[in-house]
């Protein structure tokens, strides 16, 4: 005998019943309250600072001119 054979699991054990046969007749779920509580509200500006717009339009900048000046577009 092995020194890991007892805590193999058997072929036939509960754990690998199949659990995901949908939702238990909950009739009274609303997605929309779902979703605002889980999402927030609304259409909401970005929360990007100024420094990291800055930034990626700088390294926007740099890769496109980098690239026109390698393949000459």
């Amino acid at each position: 005998m092995t020194r890991y054979a007892n805590s193999r699991r058997s072929e036939d054990s509960d754990d690998d019943r199949d659990d995901d046969e949908g939702p238990d007749g909950d009739d009274d779920f609303d997605y929309d309250e779902f979703v605002e509580n889980e999402f927030g509200g609304g259409n909401q500006r970005s929360q990007y600072s100024p420094l990291i717009r800055i930034t990626a339009f700088v390294l926007l900048a740099i890769i496109v001119f980098f690239a026109v000046a390698q393949f000459g577009f």
